[in-house]
């Protein structure tokens, strides 16, 4: 069966360590809202969005706030990044973001600070 998703930007594969961590709330019953927070692998980042391996299965258009750290093993801030992203596919695989707002400018510092890291 083809699949029919087509992504607009070039993505990269994701140093080893890279992590996402996400937060999002969903309804709730009654007009309240539930709150979720999980953290993933991500396999693949770019300019526009990534790829986060998690068994969670979010609905597809959800909004979520994310912080991705390029080397989870370091509590550097120059090695990590916060975006708001939607949820566009979502498979037992994990979940496509795009992003929707997210500083250019940071990530490319932090992606020449992982180079610099990792010689």
């Amino acid at each position: 069966m083809a699949h029919s998703f087509q992504r607009n930007s070039t993505r990269g594969p994701a140093w080893p360590g890279t992590k996402a961590y996400i937060k999002y709330s969903l309804p709730h019953g009654n007009d309240t809202l539930k709150s979720y927070k999980f953290s993933g692998d991500v396999t693949d980042i770019g300019a526009c969005g990534m790829f986060l391996q998690t068994p969670n299965l979010i609905p597809v258009s959800t909004n979520l706030d994310i912080t991705v750290c390029f080397d989870s093993d370091s509590s550097s801030p120059e090695l990590k990044i916060n975006a708001q992203g939607k949820v566009v596919r979502s498979c037992e695989q994990g979940v496509g973001i795009r992003f929707l707002s997210i500083d250019l400018d940071r990530l490319r510092r932090c992606v020449i600070e992982k180079i610099n890291k990792t010689g």
